[in-house]
C-alpha cells in the first residue's frame, strides 16, 4: 500500500509542476484531474482561442520515450471520449480549437532534478 502512495504522491507532485510550467509559458489552467465515467484529464488549459488538454506522464526512471509510449490507444481514446464529456459540460469551450498534448517529467538521472518536456499536438483525438 505504501508503493501506490508514493505513486500517487509523484503523479501528483508531476502534475503540479506541470501546470505551473504551463503558468509560466501564459497558459490559463481551467482546471485539473477532471474526471466523468469514461476517465480522467489531468489538465485542461486555454491558450489565446485553444482548449488544451494535457495527459502528464511522471516518471523517476524511464526515459522520455518510453514514457511517452505510456499513452497507448487505448488510454488516448478514453481522454477524447472525457473530453467530449467536458465540452458538453462547459459548452462556452465548443468553438475553441482543441489540441492534446503530452508532459513528461522524469526525475534526470544524475542531478536528480525534474525535467519538464512539452509536446504540443501530440496526439489527434480517437474515436
Amino acid at each position: 500500500m505504501e508503493k501506490n502512495y508514493k505513486r500517487r504522491k509523484f503523479a501528483e507532485f508531476g502534475e503540479s509542476l506541470a501546470r505551473k510550467y504551463l503558468i509560466s509559458k501564459g497558459y490559463t489552467i481551467i482546471t485539473h484531474n477532471y474526471s466523468c465515467y469514461y476517465g480522467e484529464i489531468d489538465i485542461v488549459a486555454k491558450v489565446k482561442d485553444c482548449l488544451v488538454i494535457i495527459e502528464v506522464k511522471s516518471r523517476s526512471k524511464l526515459s522520455t520515450d518510453e514514457t511517452l509510449l505510456a499513452v497507448t490507444k487505448k488510454k488516448r481514446e478514453r481522454i477524447t471520449k472525457t473530453t467530449v464529456d467536458f465540452i458538453a459540460t462547459n459548452p462556452s469551450y465548443d468553438d475553441f480549437y482543441k489540441r492534446f498534448d503530452i508532459i513528461t517529467v522524469t526525475k534526470h538521472k544524475l542531478t536528480g532534478e525534474f525535467v519538464v518536456h512539452h509536446y504540443e499536438d501530440a496526439f489527434d483525438p480517437v474515436f
